[in-house]
Formats: structure tokens, C-alpha cells, sequence
């Protein structure tokens, strides 16, 4: 059984006015995280940030570079179940390459929220 947190589905990365598609998602939302004390008697709590991860769709005029920079951006993630999430203040992780499919990315960001 898959981790329920975790969902597929779509996500749209906005950044200075520009959209970009992503597909083949992979999204992990942000939560508490717990950890046992006391051997297993009890927990400790802190929060922890999300990710999404995916293929960025290219098009023409698209800048790789300008994508691996981006930082404090914009998330939208629509699950196929159509639960919908907005990922504010974003970063990518780090620089990659481009294939003749798209791109692959990661961003992470301090805390997601349900919109839908």
C-alpha cells in the first residue's frame, strides 16, 4: 500500500508571469513529522515542509536556466482525485538538464494548502 500522503497527479509552477506544466507529479505536502521518545512511549512533533517533483513540460521561448534559478515561486497541484494544493514560496533544488520529454525538477517549500 502506497503512502497516503503522497499524491499524482498535475502541478502548474508560476513564476514571473509565466505557467509552466508539469507532468508525471510526485507530491508530498507538508505535515508534522513524529518521532518516537522514551522507546516508543511517546512522540515528539516538529513541521516539515512539502516537495513536488516532476517532468516541467518545454516550450518554445522556455529558459532552462532561468528554471533551475527559480526561488520563491508558486505551486499549484491538482491530484487526479481533484483535490487541489497552492504551494507558496518555492525554490527548486537543483540545476538539471533537458530531454527531448521535458525536464526534471524538484522544489520544496515550507508549507502547502488545500484549495480544493
Amino acid at each position: 500500500m502506497g503512502n497516503p500522503h503522497r499524491y499524482y497527479g498535475k502541478a502548474t509552477v508560476k513564476a514571473d508571469g509565466q505557467a509552466y506544466e508539469m507532468k508525471d507529479v510526485e507530491f508530498t505536502p507538508s505535515g508534522i513529522k513524529r518521532e518516537d521518545v522514551l522507546d516508543g512511549k511517546g512522540f515528539s512533533e516538529t513541521e516539515q515542509g512539502g516537495s513536488v517533483k516532476g517532468k516541467l513540460m518545454l516550450k518554445e521561448g522556455t529558459d532552462p536556466d532561468a528554471i533551475n534559478k527559480m526561488d520563491d515561486v508558486t505551486i499549484v497541484f491538482e491530484a487526479d482525485t481533484g483535490q487541489a494544493f497552492s504551494c507558496a514560496h518555492a525554490w527548486h533544488t537543483e540545476p538539471q538538464g533537458i530531454t527531448t520529454d521535458g525536464m526534471d525538477v524538484e522544489f520544496h517549500f515550507p508549507k502547502s494548502e488545500k484549495i480544493g
